[in-house]
């Protein structure tokens, strides 16, 4: 039979072949960081130096998501633990020389960091999805498909090949000393810069991410409509889940359908719309001032019913 006579594979036959090939390149794990209680990034030379450091320390392992927030940052790491555990410490001590000898000592004093497992396909893509939502939950001006401080932007981007980048072994070595913030000019091969850091794609397998997705059009669904995933992605990793109010509003309107039969929270009586704020609380930590903006229920009800949660703004 010639290529021209072959059926297409069915949705189903796509995801067993990408199960496989999950199980083929496992482990994976999850790497993220305790938020400090200051920042850990102050300026835009502190992450792009972040990034450096990521490109250079990554040969024995990949990198295949990442997301740099001002007091924390994830990542999506693939390679054995030990390997994981060894970049994640060599990371971190580079970023505290860097920022101690830059005016910020005493910053990662020690490196709070945990390393997740991530065992199955739908982990693997909801918590892709969680790494590159980080910012954009947060921000209002994040677009987390652009965001210059995540990997977002290498997947399913066609025009990657047309950003003009050029071999870290162009640079001089001055050039590659100021980049590396080492006195210790030697990069390894196949790393190229974009102005005057490291360029992301040449260090993130971004291919693999991909061929782990069964298309662009699931990649975008997980990523911005796939919100209780996002829930679960959270809770497994011991953090607190972060709806933006846009996306509260679908689960909220979801939740009266599927509980009330009503279309939205105007349509439900007091006590239904009290009934439901204990679930949005119990579920998915959402604060009093998002349930008082969602639900329309007075901030004197939302911080009588949960007290502890009145000094909470967001």
């Amino acid at each position: 039979m010639s290529d021209y006579e072959k059926q297409p594979l069915s949705e189903k036959q796509i995801e067993m072949q990408q199960q496989r090939l999950f199980a083929e390149n496992a482990p994976f794990y999850h790497l993220h960081t305790a938020p400090l209680e200051g920042l850990l990034f102050e300026t835009d030379r502190e992450r792009k130096q972040a990034i450096n450091f990521m490109g250079i320390l990554s040969s024995d392992i990949e990198i295949l998501a990442y997301q740099i927030m001002s007091n924390h940052l994830h990542g999506i790491l693939r390679g054995s633990e030990n390997r994981c555990v060894a970049f994640c410490l060599s990371l971190f001590d580079r970023l505290k020389r860097y920022l101690s000898r830059h005016g910020r000592p005493g910053v990662l004093t020690r490196p709070d960091f945990a390393l997740t497992p991530i065992t199955t396909l739908k982990q693997f893509r909801d918590e892709v999805s969680y790494v590159l939502r980080n910012a954009f939950v947060v921000r209002t001006d994040v677009n987390p498909l652009s965001d210059p401080w995540s990997t977002g932007f290498l997947y399913y981007n066609p025009l990657l090949r047309f950003i003009p980048v050029r071999p870290v072994s162009d640079l001089t070595v001055h050039g590659r000393r100021a980049l590396i913030a080492s006195m210790d000019s030697s990069v390894r091969e196949g790393l190229t810069v974009l102005d005057d850091y490291i360029f992301p794609g040449s260090f993130v397998n971004y291919q693999l991410v991909e061929s782990l997705f069964p298309n662009a059009r699931k990649f975008l669904f997980s990523l911005f409509k796939n919100i209780e995933s996002q829930v679960e992605a959270a809770l497994r990793l011991g953090e607190k889940p972060i709806l933006c109010d846009e996306e509260l509003w679908v689960l909220v309107c979801r939740i009266c359908r599927s509980d009330y039969y009503k279309e939205r929270p105007a349509d439900l009586n007091e006590e239904q719309r009290v009934q439901l704020a204990v679930k949005l609380k119990n579920r998915y930590f959402i604060s009093n001032a998002q349930l008082t903006r969602t639900l329309k229920i007075s901030p004197q009800v939302a911080d009588t019913l949960f007290p502890l949660s009145a000094n909470l703004k967001r």
